[in-house]
């Protein structure tokens, strides 16, 4: 807050005169002098909200047992970004559910421009992995474009997606070994 003070005094000639004027601004401490009137204003648009492309899980070959949620995780990260902190991700790592499906969620934009997210399987050290499965190494892209309108909203669009929609793993059997022994009387 801002006030300009300005103090009438009596010239004993029967006139008012102004005997002294000052800008105050209001402060933790209380009214103090100001040199200058100063109002920071910031545009902070509403953010935007588009979903992470929905990618299946599929487990091809003859496993005996359905895929199982929270079988295999997949991650999300920022792959480039107009504005790196014009982009707020869900959950960056996931698991699948039963039916294949990975979701992660919304994004969040913050700032108008371009932003691309990778979307990956992620690879388990050997003792963690399934038994059988060849892991994924593919990589989905997604790109998206995010427009101000200058009415205080921004709006995000998905502008392209690469790498399909469908994640690919195979089961093959594992060779197993068995000996037999035996004593012939």
């Amino acid at each position: 807050q801002y006030r300009y003070v300005v103090e009438i005094a009596d010239d004993n000639q029967g006139n008012l005169v102004v005997a002294s004027k000052s800008l105050q601004v209001k402060t933790d401490a209380g009214w103090v002098a100001a040199s200058n009137v100063g109002f920071d204003n910031a545009y902070v648009p509403n953010p935007a909200t588009d979903a992470v492309p929905l990618i299946k899980k599929v487990l091809s070959g003859d496993r005996k047992d359905a895929l199982k949620e929270n079988e295999f995780f997949f991650k999300l990260r920022v792959v480039s970004a107009t504005y790196s902190d014009g982009i707020i991700l869900p959950a960056t790592e996931v698991g699948n559910q039963a039916n294949g499906n990975v979701l992660f969620g919304d994004i969040t934009f913050t700032k108008s421009g371009y932003y691309t997210v990778a979307i990956q399987e992620i690879i388990p050290d050997e003792e963690d992995k399934v038994p059988g499965v060849t892991y994924s190494t593919q990589e989905f892209l997604a790109t998206f474009r995010v427009d101000d309108d200058r009415n205080g909203q921004l709006s995000a669009v998905l502008t392209q997606f690469e790498g399909g929609d469908t994640i690919y793993n195979q089961y093959v059997k594992q060779p197993t070994s068995a000996s037999i022994s035996g004593k012939k009387d």
